[in-house]
Parts: structure tokens; C-alpha cells; sequence
């Protein structure tokens, strides 16, 4: 019974890793179209593919178990995780948005998989924890790049 609960467990895991990482792609997809600034715009496109491959990944390590499937587990861990990445996402200012998904979300979503990394045995979960891994370099390198975009952006004390 523990090991069930245990795939159970990475099953939920993994769903709720997809969920975010779908969200992400919907999110920044949508405003890869609707911001003004071409550069955003462009880095934005690229980062929401990112996130489509990331949920791929994350897809593929739901286990094959009776009664799971990925499109059952991915799902929020929570209300209040939904509602809170609905509302980084519900601004209209490229400033706010950027802001929110690089400085708030995404360090926060980095960060919840290093948790889940440093309990992941690479002995016993070796593709689990390469998924960790490629994910964390695309995530952190992702926030550098949205950290250059909201520099660019702050022109004024308004702006800050």
C-alpha cells in the first residue's frame, strides 16, 4: 500500500505541476499577442512554449495506474493557488504583468520544485527528477529574462 500512495502522490504532483505549467502557457500566450512592446511580445511567445513543454514533460510522469490519468490530476493544488495565479494574471499593464509572472509566480513555482527535487531520489526517480531539472534551468533562466524586459521598462517613477 505505501508504494500506491506513493505513485498516488507523485501522480498529484505531477498533475498539479502540469496544471501550472498549462496555465502559464495559456497566460503568457495571450499576452504574447495583446502587449504593445515587440520585444515583450516576443519574449513572452517564447516563454509560453516553454511552458507547453514543461506540461508535455510533466504529462509524461503521471503514472499509468488504475483509476489516474493526467487529464484528471491536472488541476490546482488549491482554490487559493487558482485564484492567485488568475489574479497575476488579470492585469492589463505590461509592467504589472511582467512583474507578476517574474518576480511573483514564476520564483514561487521555482521554488516549489526545488522542494520537490530535493525529496526526489534520482536512484529511485531518475526521470522525475531530470524533468526538475531541465524545467528549473528554463524557469530560472526565463526569470532573468523577464527581470531584463521590466529594467527595460521602468522609465519614469510612475513606471517603478
Amino acid at each position: 500500500m505505501l508504494f500506491r500512495s506513493g505513485v498516488r502522490a507523485l501522480a498529484r504532483r505531477a498533475g498539479h505541476a502540469r496544471w501550472v505549467e498549462t496555465r502559464l502557457f495559456e497566460v503568457l500566450g495571450g499576452w504574447a499577442t495583446s502587449v504593445a512592446e515587440s520585444t515583450v511580445a516576443a519574449r513572452l511567445g517564447v516563454h509560453c512554449h516553454h511552458h507547453a513543454w514543461h506540461a508535455d514533460l510533466w504529462r509524461d510522469r503521471v503514472p499509468s495506474i488504475p483509476d489516474v490519468s493526467p487529464d484528471a490530476v491536472s488541476v490546482p493544488p488549491d482554490a487559493a493557488f487558482a485564484a492567485f495565479v488568475d489574479a497575476v494574471a488579470s492585469p492589463t499593464d505590461t509592467i504589472e504583468r511582467l512583474v507578476g509572472v517574474y518576480r511573483v509566480l514564476v520564483p514561487h513555482v521555482a521554488d516549489t520544485y526545488r522542494a520537490f527535487r530535493r525529496t526526489t531520489s534520482a536512484t529511485t526517480d531518475g526521470p522525475t527528477a531530470r524533468v526538475l531539472d531541465l524545467v528549473l534551468r528554463d524557469l530560472e533562466a526565463d526569470v532573468a529574462e523577464g527581470d531584463a524586459l521590466i529594467a527595460a521598462l521602468l522609465r519614469s517613477a510612475d513606471d517603478v
